[in-house]
């Protein structure tokens, strides 16, 4: 058996690396030549008299390859005979991963009403996290290719929001809030996003690693912002609890920088402390409206920096910047700007 999964892996690795070893990036596929079929068939065969978890364990190996042939019919082969053989997998949690590990799978392969399908065969506090992994997948796939016919992604983050509240996970809880907020503003509906995110701000606080807090919360200001919600977004931003306000405020500005709300953004730095972080976001700031800033509001923004040092560093960045724009100033009457 592990010659046959040795051997069928390796031929695709090299055919793979054979055909698409090209300078420019190329979508990631396996030509299923006769060869590598041929292989892909011997080690199927190879794992026919094997017990049904340690079958099922070479099978998703060769998952793993398969998915990215040009040709999906061996995927799917794989998948059906993981399904026909999933009532002797034992014990139960492993037949549920079996089924979670194969939806994420085929929305790989943009299958999705079947994955939706292979989630509803897991109990809902099993499957919250890969609901959401799901439905967040369906989201990106959807923005991606407008062609995609509509799914109910509300539903599923809902359901993903119950099963997360029923095993008491916060961070999924959280994150499927934050994604119902995105996707009920992407279906305009703001008052119910507004909700949703809303929600997400409530559920955070339970979640207790404390980096991971607050990177989830300036999640939510992210999609807020993403979403034009501003106003909403500063507001709560003032809830935030003093241990995760630095990671909060470097998410916020940042939002608020790339959606080009530059006096927001500037707004907020200005209330931060002298040091590092107040730093780094106003050269952010400065650089991201590199086209359209005064020279005035440079040297404004420049005179918050920290020490004179990284002050000269930073001007002599926004010189050449500013160069390749087609404007000359020094330093010097930017300073004195």
């Amino acid at each position: 058996m592990f010659r046959s999964l040795a051997l069928f892996c390796f031929a695709a690795v090299f055919t793979f690396s054979a055909v698409y070893a090209q300078d420019e990036p190329v979508a990631v596929k396996i030509r299923a030549t006769p060869e590598i079929l041929s292989l892909f068939e011997e080690s199927l065969q190879s794992l026919s008299q094997e017990e049904p978890n340690a079958k099922a364990g070479g099978l998703f190996r060769l998952l793993g390859f398969a998915v990215n042939f040009d040709d999906k019919a061996p995927a799917q082969k794989i998948i059906d005979t993981l399904l026909a053989l999933s009532p002797s997998i034992e014990p139960e949690e492993l037949r549920h991963q079996l089924y979670t590990a194969i939806a994420i799978t085929l929305c790989g392969m943009e299958k999705y009403p079947e994955a939706i399908e292979m989630l509803n065969r897991v109990p809902v506090a099993l499957r919250s996290e890969t609901q959401l992994d799901v439905a967040i997948r369906i989201i990106i796939g959807q923005e991606r290719d407008k062609t995609l016919p509509p799914f109910d992604t509300t539903g599923l983050l809902r359901q993903a929001i119950a099963g997360a509240v029923e095993s008491q996970n916060a961070t999924v809880e959280t994150l499927s809030h934050t994604f119902l907020g995105h996707e009920l503003a992407r279906q305009g509906k703001p008052e119910e996003s507004t909700a949703a995110f809303a929600e997400a701000m409530r559920a955070a606080p339970k979640i207790k690693n404390i980096e991971e807090r607050g990177h989830m919360v300036g999640a939510i200001f992210q999609r807020q912002i993403e979403h034009d919600q501003v106003a909403d977004a500063m507001r709560m931003f003032r809830t935030v609890a003093p241990d995760i306000k630095p990671i909060t405020t470097i998410a916020l500005v940042s939002a608020l920088i790339d959606r080009k709300k530059q006096s927001e953004a500037e707004t907020l730095i200005k209330t931060l402390p002298s040091g590092e972080m107040r730093d780094d976001l106003l050269g952010s700031l400065v650089l991201a409206t590199i086209e359209t800033i005064t020279d005035a509001k440079v040297g404004e923004l420049v005179a918050l920096v920290s020490t004179d040092e990284l002050r000269e560093r930073f001007l002599q960045i926004v010189t050449t910047q500013l160069q390749k724009n087609g404007r000359t100033m020094s330093p010097n009457k930017w300073a004195n700007a």
